[in-house]
């Protein structure tokens, strides 16, 4: 990761704007494509704080130019005003709008409807009929299928994409069975921050259910069995990311107690 900082007496830090380049979505769009990954400016006058914030953007720019980026894309907390208002002015353009949830089960849960829902883990087996689920039922709202112009094709690749690395990853992925037949896919990592913090973090991904389970609950039993899945991991907190426009996944994290911590803003900015 590349880091910009702009220095006030040559002591204090008042802005910092870091990225790099992405690997893994250059190799599947088939577009060199950059990551901003953090943009903060200190908040002064609104003035001031634009103008820091442009001073940064234009640096990254440089990288950008001298790098032949074609594609830039960036999620930014919603709090980072200036920042977020200077991207904007200078073409990058908001797809998505994600909630950022969290749950404590470090002390119980209350809600014991997760209880006895059966379900396993992936394995090698699995991948073709893996892969077509999170093909066909992928959100069709999110940022890069909107962003117009990724190829479709490209982005249904990057989900078939996913599920192999995260068969040959650590994460977990939980599978629930409908008449013998994979129903519900749910990808989380865990993070063990014990050293650090005492505590277990189990990150959820993505999940998918099958289009021909819907309408039978499947949808709520996977979240059920996911959770389940992070206690029987000794996972003490769970975090969760969620698209705004995603009102189901929304309705299953209120149904478990998720509460939400922070918004984020996801835009895209074309260079070529």
């Amino acid at each position: 990761s590349t880091v910009i900082l702009a220095i006030k007496d040559e002591t204090e830090v008042i802005g910092i704007i870091g990225f790099h380049f992405s690997e893994f979505d250059t190799d599947v769009f088939q577009k060199r494509m950059a990551f901003l990954q953090y943009f903060m400016v200190e908040e002064n006058d609104i003035t001031f704080e634009r103008k820091l914030a442009k001073s940064l953007l234009d640096q990254f720019h440089d990288w950008v130019k001298d790098n032949a980026i074609q594609v830039v894309a960036t999620k930014l907390a919603s709090q980072y005003f200036s920042p977020i208002y200077v991207l904007q002015e200078h073409g990058y353009i908001l797809y998505e709008n994600l909630y950022f949830e969290t749950l404590d089960i470090s002390k119980g849960v209350t809600n014991k409807d997760y209880k006895d829902i059966e379900y396993r883990y992936a394995q090698d087996t699995d991948k073709d009929t893996l892969k077509e689920i999170a093909l066909n039922n992928t959100f069709s709202k999110s940022h890069f299928y909107l962003d117009t112009k990724f190829s479709v094709d490209r982005v249904d690749f990057m989900y078939a994409r996913w599920i192999e690395n995260a068969l040959k990853s650590d994460q977990k992925i939980v599978i629930i069975e409908d008449d013998k037949k994979i129903a519900g896919v749910f990808i989380y990592d865990i993070v063990d921050y014990t050293a650090i913090m005492n505590k277990k973090f189990a990150v959820w991904k993505s999940a998918f259910v099958d289009s021909s389970s819907r309408g039978k609950g499947i949808g709520l039993k996977l979240f059920r069995a996911t959770l389940q899945s992070c206690i029987d991991d000794g996972a003490d907190v769970i975090d969760s990311s969620l698209v705004e426009k995603n009102s189901i996944s929304k309705s299953f994290h209120d149904k478990l107690g998720f509460r939400m911590t922070n918004t984020v803003y996801t835009l895209h900015k074309w260079f070529d």
